[in-house]
């Protein structure tokens, strides 16, 4: 029994060193395809293990630099019959540049891929390859001036682009416009894509302007390529110019104002500023800061940033600026004076604009005026009234006077005589008849002869033939 268990332990170790033993141990296998590379195009790594005596590592950026962009990996397992675990992954790596580049080697365990060569051609022969043409204007801005930089892409016939980004440190960045143009190569036109960007330098010195990678896509396939690097020499600002101040020119549009109006109402001072670069608060400070004439009250105004679809650089910002007159007269607007600096000059100059003037009434002046004419009218109409019943009274007054004469009796006028006395007894008391007469008389009451004769008979009757004479 012994022997025979020795027997079998030696069968299988026998078995264990055969050729079919040396299958079963782990592999580790690379690749590349296609066969032909050309800058732009995917390059597919595929790695495949069997049994293993670990898992396929996971890959990243840093496994291979910068002459690759590692877009994207995957992985599977299975098993076959005999039960063996098999490992794959494919890498999907883009070219950075042309030329020989060097693929990184892999290590499982024990198992190895060594590094390997891969030649990156430009483009396939007799194909455009990738066209790059950057413009910088000006080329050496000053710290705040906007630089206008433009990149160019163009490349192989049916080439769909994605949009590029742009990176700078130690400035700000606006993307203007992107438009399909051509450029001439060698005599002849390609088409292009026009990539269009504002960049506001804030350090003087070396201003790094980085692109992102160039994506498009060619008959339903991705193709990336490296994006360019630009180097900006930034001048510094004059010493003597504050920083909250534009560097470049700047223009104002003045909108038409209101030309007449009156104390107390309100309205609105409106203006479009063109200019390279300002903030919103040193817009506003700028506006605190403008002399405003006695008879306006300004409020604070309301900018805002508009985009006009234009391609320049400059920032458009729409002012509104309340106010209210507060005094009649002529009154002056605010003027608008600008002030930048000329980069090329490095002098101060100043963008103006002016509303002109307003003419401002004041309603309280013609409401007096309104009030005194009206109170001399109510005065005239009083006289006047008063001066009617004056003049009716005295001709009521002379008809029932004549009335007496006219109709003759003597009681009628001793009875007028009698109120009259009564109504005024302290100055008619002692007054004789004919006396009281020729007062009536001087009062406008013209006295007719047969007023005399009524005052001989009233006479007769009181004091009898003779007392006439009184």
């Amino acid at each position: 029994m012994r022997f025979a268990s020795v027997l079998l332990a030696v069968a299988v170790a026998v078995l264990a060193g055969a050729p079919g033993g040396e299958a079963a141990a782990g592999s580790l296998n690379c690749r590349v395809e296609p066969a032909q590379f050309q800058l732009g195009q995917p390059l597919h790594w595929d790695v495949r293990g069997v049994d293993l005596p670990q898992g396929l590592p996971a890959l990243r950026q840093e496994d291979f630099g910068s002459d690759w962009l590692l877009h994207a990996q995957s992985s599977s397992q299975s098993r076959d019959g005999k039960g063996r675990l098999a490992e794959s992954s494919r890498i999907t790596l883009y070219p950075m540049r042309s030329g020989v580049l060097r693929l990184p080697p892999l290590a499982v365990g024990d198992l190895r891929c060594p590094g390997q060569s891969v030649a990156i051609a430009l483009h396939p022969p007799g194909e455009e390859g990738l066209f790059i043409r950057t413009r910088i204007e000006p080329p050496q801005p000053m710290v705040g001036q906007p630089v206008r930089i433009e990149l160019d892409v163009g490349g192989p016939g049916g080439m769909i682009w994605s949009p590029v980004t742009m990176s700078a440190a130690n400035a700000t960045l606006r993307e203007i416009s992107t438009l399909d143009t051509s450029a001439r190569v060698d005599g002849a036109a390609i088409a292009v894509q026009r990539h269009t960007w504002a960049v506001l330098p804030l350090t003087a010195g070396r201003l790094d302007v980085r692109f992102g990678h160039l994506r498009g896509t060619r008959f339903g396939q991705l193709m990336i390529y490296p994006g360019p690097d630009l180097v900006v020499p930034v001048r510094p600002m004059p010493a003597y110019w504050p920083d909250t101040l534009a560097v470049g020119p700047a223009r104002w549009r003045a909108f038409a104002p209101p030309r007449h109006m009156q104390v107390g109402q309100t309205g609105v001072l409106r203006a479009r500023l063109h200019i390279p670069a300002m903030g919103r608060q040193a817009l506003e400070g700028f506006f605190a800061s403008i002399p405003v004439a006695r008879g306006l009250k300004m409020y604070a105004p309301r900018v805002q940033m508009i985009e006009d679809g234009s391609s320049a650089l400059d920032q458009t910002w729409q002012v509104d600026w309340p106010f209210r007159a507060v005094a009649g007269g002529t009154v002056a607007y605010p003027a608008l004076r600008m002030p930048y600096l000329d980069p090329e000059l490095q002098a101060p100059r100043l963008a103006t604009a002016s509303w002109g003037a307003l003419r401002v009434s004041d309603p309280r002046w013609m409401r007096m005026a309104i009030g005194v004419a009206g109170g001399a009218l109510l005065l005239g109409a009083l006289f006047g009234l008063r001066s009617a019943l004056v003049h009716w009274r005295l001709a009521r007054a002379r008809r029932q006077w004549m009335s007496l004469a006219i109709q003759g009796h003597p009681q009628g006028l001793a009875d007028a005589w009698a109120q009259a006395r009564a109504a005024k007894p302290a100055r008619l008391a002692g007054t004789t008849l004919r006396a009281w007469l020729r007062e009536r008389a001087q009062c406008g009451l013209p006295v007719d002869p047969r007023h005399l004769d009524l005052v001989t008979q009233v006479e007769r009757r009181r004091y009898g033939p003779r007392a006439g004479d009184g």
